[in-house]
């Protein structure tokens, strides 16, 4: 865990020394009361407290995981719907309506990616042309009017590669594309700079009535030991908020899980002309969508907004609140529907050009299906923003804003007049243009430094984004805020340099530093001696952009979870050299490239157990927080598994 000198961090992993924990807590708690506590930093509870700060309002915002966005709003389309497809009076039509409208001016304040690249909904027969119809009318009833149906010539003009099987479609010039761990971390480092306090770690456990505050104090504990009381609670827990409201109030709320997966294309797949691949972009300049079903808005195909192309999702429902594995079926699933919109959807994937894949959580309203945002009738000073399924994203500037003066409404705060609604943006380069990259350079010789190739992410922006208002709690934070590491290598070829940076910059302990989730630390082995050849090895001279890498287990398409414990050969030799510690006690490495070869004979000469799998098919990867098994299958179908905690992927060089 890293301290930040401008923003309070609560508990760490779970790997950290309690006593760290409790000096971390003691010095979290600035004061023992606030006027509201928030509860989840996803996109709506950080966008409700940015909109808090413009009161005279002490904010604490509690986050169970190690950083903000860890649960839906990591795992979504990142599409700013235009609000034709809700019902025409609930919750969902009015708030994203009104949010999708706020969208151009939050992104001039927070300087967060976002377009309007407008949506398709495509029809197939003459039944989805009805509800197309249908769909129209809706939206215009909602307040989204600038939608109309257009005709197979028209479609086929604003989109060559569209499949000739789509007869038509609804056309949505509103709809847009955001980063939503972007817009996320706009309006949390806002908020942060204008006073409110971030706690991470901090799962909470109860809520009750605070002795002697009355019927509208709240006292909040969570798991972490942390104890603070509350004027007001509002409840941003995502997939957890039916639970907190069922701690206090007698009307429940029943949340149905739901699991979506999705296909990460390389950018410019199926961006040339009759489909082929380019340098840059995706098959279709509009999120196009399939005529929706009473499953939801179905398999889209789209892009992300620094441009790669992606597909998903399914809707899968399950019992676990927790368990975000992509299933082979589900991705087999997504793909065919894909396939439906875009008809080289399975030969990209079959040619390597999935960067990943990866599945999210959707917190459906198991009873009405619609949000519920607002007051609790019998629960004074607790307010809920639950059940936040889609259009959540779209919606949670209305959310956040019509919250916030909720809140300040109910405990009588005034305007806070020092209240600053604009954050200086961290500077992306790949997103500059060259003569402002040319001049930051020759201000900081380090953002001229590559550390990422895939992403062009210099030493210079992760620098930058260690040292800014909100915490780097984990290696995932720095990813999601900078891009590094998030391209075809995966971070195959960079992350022992990020790591190195990371320690240099903060002092962090590098045998203590996770992934993402609570144990998932980066290392598992012992302390070990480093050999004096891989001294300062990740120091050395970041490899050529086009310089071959292992490809990352991401590109097989295979399923399950994500965890800590599965890297490339050269991944686990910097790993090893940065943190003076065996990455595993027990590796299988699939793959025998020369790479793979050293990586066995080193783990070896450390004293850990290896297994090597060149003759069997990687199918399934298993464990979370961290890798326990690697499933193979032989050419006769016969799985094995094989227990580890050290998978590396070394099969193919790219």
């Amino acid at each position: 865990m890293i301290m930040n000198r401008r923003t309070f961090v609560g508990a760490t992993a779970g790997t950290v020394a309690a006593a760290l924990l409790q000096t971390n807590l003691a010095a979290c708690a600035k004061q023992e009361a606030y006027d509201v506590v928030v509860v989840g930093a996803g996109v709506v509870g950080c966008c409700t407290a940015r909109e808090l700060m413009r009161y005279q309002l002490s904010v604490l915002v509690l986050e169970a995981g190690a950083d903000i966005a860890m649960g839906a709003t990591r795992a979504n389309s990142g599409i700013v719907h235009a609000g034709y497809d809700p019902t025409p009076g609930t919750s969902k039509a009015a708030y994203n309506v009104q949010g999708a409208a706020m969208f151009p001016a939050w992104q001039a304040d927070l300087g967060f990616a976002y377009f309007k690249n407008g949506a398709l909904v495509l029809a197939f027969d003459d039944a989805d042309r009805a509800t197309l119809e249908q769909l129209h009318a809706r939206g215009i009833e909602n307040g989204a009017s600038e939608t109309r149906v257009i005709g197979q010539e028209e479609l086929r003009q604003l989109e060559p590669n569209v499949s000739p099987e789509a007869i038509g479609a609804l056309l949505v010039p509103e709809s847009g594309v955001c980063d939503p761990y972007g817009l996320t971390y706009g309006a949390a480092e806002n908020a942060a700079d204008n006073g409110a306090e971030f706690l991470f770690g901090q799962r909470v456990v109860g809520i009750e009535c605070a002795a002697g505050a009355g019927a509208s104090g709240w006292r909040v504990t969570t798991e972490a030991g942390l104890s603070v009381t509350a004027r007001t609670v509002v409840n941003a827990a995502g997939i957890n908020s039916d639970t907190l409201n069922n701690l206090v109030s007698a009307t429940k709320l029943s949340i149905a899980p739901k699991r979506g997966e999705y296909h990460l294309f390389k950018n410019g797949t199926g961006a040339g002309p009759d489909g082929a691949d380019a340098p840059f972009g995706a098959p279709f300049a509009h999120t196009m969508f399939q005529t929706p079903s009473e499953k939801g808005k179905g398999v889209l195909v789209g892009a992300v907004a620094f441009g790669n192309p992606f597909c998903g999702p399914n809707s899968v429902a399950q019992e676990s609140r927790t368990d975000v594995s992509t299933t082979q079926d589900g991705l087999d699933y997504v793909l065919q529907q894909a396939s439906r919109t875009w008809p080289g959807a399975a030969a990209a994937a079959a040619a390597g050009n999935v960067i990943s894949n990866f599945a999210g959580l959707r917190a459906s309203n198991a009873e009405t299906g619609d949000f519920v945002i607002g007051p609790v009738d019998d629960a004074p000073g607790f307010f809920n923003a639950a059940c936040i399924d889609s259009p959540g994203l779209a919606s949670a500037p209305a959310i956040g804003t019509n919250l916030a003066a909720m809140v300040a409404a109910y405990t009588g705060a005034a305007e806070n007049p020092t209240f600053n609604p604009t954050r200086q943006a961290p500077p992306l380069l790949v997103m500059m243009p060259q003569e402002a990259v040319d001049a930051l350079v020759a201000q900081d010789a380090r953002f001229g430094n590559p550390v990422c190739q895939c992403c062009h992410v210099s030493e210079g922006e992760l620098v930058e984004a260690l040292h800014r208002s909100l915490p780097v709690g984990c290696l995932d934070a720095l990813k999601w805020r900078t891009g590094a590491t998030m391209g075809p290598c995966q971070g195959g070829r960079c992350t022992g340099r990020i790591l190195e940076i990371i320690a240099r910059e903060t002092g962090a302990n590098l045998r203590e530093f996770t992934k993402r989730l609570d144990d998932s630390a980066l290392v598992a082995g012992a302390e070990c001696e480093v050999p004096a050849e891989y001294a300062n090895l990740p120091a050395a001279a970041a490899p050529e952009a086009d310089a071959p890498f292992e490809k990352p287990r991401s590109s097989y398409c295979i399923p399950g979870p994500r965890p800590a414990g599965v890297y490339s050969a050269q991944g686990t030799i910097d790993l090893m050299a940065v943190t003076g510690c065996a990455p595993g006690t027990q590796a299988v490495i699939w793959g025998n490239t020369a790479l793979a070869q050293e990586c066995e004979a080193l783990l070896q000469r450390l004293g850990c157990a290896v297994t090597h799998v060149t003759d069997r098919q990687l199918v399934r990867v298993e464990g979370t927080p961290r890798v326990e098994a690697a499933v193979f299958e032989a050419a006769d179908g016969t799985q094995t598994r094989m227990p580890c905690d050290l998978l590396v992927v070394s099969r193919d060089m790219v």
